[in-house]
């Protein structure tokens, strides 16, 4: 995990604020945070469905007050949870940003 980790910190989101949480000096999962909007929410497999999105997300939502998100249209899971964080759909796109076809949802919590 420690790998896809530095994959991803070193090669997505570029410049974003990264946030961790780790246990035991265990890696649990990571927040990436672009200006008002969350870059990235990952949680190790074995980690997940433990608090562990929860807790980084409530973190940042209280310190940060993120305002948007994208999500993988083919993840249930992960608009499920961002939709129990209180964001709402706001648009959906076929293709990403690099013009691969990969449909993405982005979702945006008022208030």
């Amino acid at each position: 995990m420690r790998r896809r980790q530095a994959v991803v910190a070193e090669h997505c989101l570029p410049g974003a604020e990264p946030w961790g949480a780790e246990a035991d000096r265990v890696f649990l999962g990571f927040i990436r945070l672009l200006d008002d909007f969350i870059g990235g929410l990952f949680v190790a497999p074995a980690a997940q469905r433990q608090g562990v999105g929860r807790a980084l997300a409530d973190h940042t939502l209280a310190r940060k007050g993120q305002r948007a998100l994208e999500v993988d249209a083919a993840n249930a899971a992960a608009r499920g949870f961002s939709e129990r964080l209180g964001f709402v759909e706001a648009g959906r796109w076929p293709i990403n940003d690099i013009d691969k076809p990969f449909a993405l949802i982005r979702l945006e919590r008022v208030g």
